[in-house]
């Protein structure tokens, strides 16, 4: 069966229509989130019993959409649950997200893209993210509550062009579309990501220490370099204590 070549934009649209017609059929389970004590299948199959998902190769599958919980929303996977949900059923993890990307083919540079004819990308779907196709496979859509923040946000604009002109016209009368990025409003204050953050920075600032591209310490190398120039083709070598320690190929 060859796949349908749609533009973007109707993929975001089937998706949206997708999850409506789950939800209005009764097959979409909201869930605080999406986690394991160990990253083991054991875990995971012990999980989908509690809960009733059928993941078998002939149950109904399961489709998650995993975006962290309330309190702390995040677009990777729960970790754990990640690597728990490797069984070989009918089961699979996306990402919180309806729209999307554009299609590419990483073996040809942009100007020689074509996305039209038998030379287009041989996958038309997007990749990594929620469609049609996923969600007809799997008789349950399970999402997380940080999932459901995240499309709220992502779908803000597209609610603002379903409204009609005449009552969207009436909403920066009203201050409805005050924006931050404008500066019309203070901007709301994240504490829980910014917390988030601080903590993964502090705990995965340590792994970097033992490597020269250390993100949390930037140009720490370059307080013992010394760099020397070939005059005759200009290349330009640095040296850390004595040792030279340039990539060849950039040199």
């Amino acid at each position: 069966m060859l796949m349908p070549t749609m533009d973007v934009k109707t993929w975001s649209k089937s998706n949206r229509m997708m999850l409506t017609l789950k939800m209005l059929q009764g097959r979409l389970q909201v869930v605080e989130r999406l986690t394991l004590s160990e990253p083991t299948q054991e875990c995971y199959l012990g999980l989908c019993r509690t809960m009733s998902w059928d993941v078998r190769h002939t149950g109904g599958g399961v489709l998650f959409m995993d975006g962290g919980s309330r309190i702390t929303p995040s677009i990777e996977f729960d970790r754990s649950f990640f690597f728990g949900s490797f069984f070989n059923g009918r089961n699979k993890v996306v990402r919180p997200t309806l729209l999307c990307d554009e299609q590419y083919d990483y073996n040809k540079t942009a100007s020689k893209q074509r996305m039209k004819g038998p030379k287009g990308p041989k996958n038309p779907i997007p990749i990594n993210r929620f469609n049609v196709f996923d969600a007809m496979q799997h008789e349950r859509l399970v999402i997380t509550e940080g999932a459901i923040m995240q499309l709220e946000e992502e779908m803000y604009e597209h609610k603002l062009h379903l409204l009609p002109p005449h009552i969207r016209n009436q909403l920066p009368e009203r201050g409805y579309l005050d924006s931050e990025t404008l500066g019309d409003c203070l901007p709301s204050l994240r504490t829980i990501q910014m917390e988030a953050a601080a903590r993964t920075e502090e705990m995965e600032s340590g792994m970097y220490q033992k490597f020269v591209d250390n993100p949390y310490q930037l140009w720490t190398d370059e307080a013992n370099a010394s760099y020397s120039v070939d005059a005759a083709d200009g290349t330009i070598q640095q040296f850390i204590g004595g040792k030279k320690s340039s990539w060849s190929m950039l040199s």
